[in-house]
């Protein structure tokens, strides 16, 4: 199997692409702790999505950069989560 000069810098510049990326990523988790964290779900309370969010939560909680997490249901027309402001 021969490999051409087109493959080998491809195959080189697409590593090296990859590095990069996995160093920015490596970068994020350094980020300082939060106060809390939210969880926002687009349906309303009492549902099987704020039943399994709050799950969730109780989870994160322990073992998550932030203190608290906070399940939020912000319910809109036909179960759409309205836009944030």
């Amino acid at each position: 199997m021969q490999i051409s000069r087109r493959q080998l810098l491809q195959t080189t510049s697409a590593s090296a692409l990859l590095a990069g990326i996995g160093r920015q990523a490596w970068a994020q988790s350094q980020l300082p702790p939060l106060d809390t964290a939210r969880i926002i779900t687009g349906f309303s309370a009492g549902g099987t999505s704020d039943v399994t969010c709050r799950r969730v939560a109780t989870k994160l909680s322990p073992g998550y950069a932030a203190s608290s997490v906070v399940v939020e249901n912000r319910t809109g027309a036909g179960g759409r989560s309205p836009s944030r402001t």
